[in-house]
């Protein structure tokens, strides 16, 4: 009798093991699904955050292209505006005249205001 019980009690720790084995290689391929499937999710998330700062970029650059070429165009204005041809054109244009004879006013004294 104890042959049949050492005999069912090896049996019974070797089956115990060939299903807690199943058991473990059930569990690893579940969680590795799992993980990968995280993974797929987080890959995809990064993709999708890249696509759209790439795009942003691209319209920045676009945005900062047309900023200095109007900057450049108003430099252009202002250089045109203030050169001396056009100030002789406004002068005319306002009536101004040339001051000939200028007076100034004589200060009496070391002080301006008297009480």
């Amino acid at each position: 009798m104890t042959t049949y019980i050492l005999t069912r009690s090896i049996f019974q720790k070797e089956l115990f093991l060939l299903k807690s084995s199943k058991l473990n290689l059930k569990l690893f391929w579940i969680l590795s699904s799992i993980l990968i499937l995280i993974l797929f999710a987080s890959f995809i998330f990064q993709t999708s955050t890249l696509t759209n700062q790439t795009y942003l970029l691209k319209n920045y650059e676009e945005e900062l292209v047309t900023l200095s070429q109007e900057s450049k165009n108003l430099e252009i204005k202002f250089l045109e505006t203030n050169s001396l041809t056009n100030i002789d054109k406004l002068v005319k244009e306002f009536n101004f005249e040339k001051v000939e004879n200028p007076s100034y006013i004589k200060i009496l004294g070391t002080s301006v205001v008297v009480k």
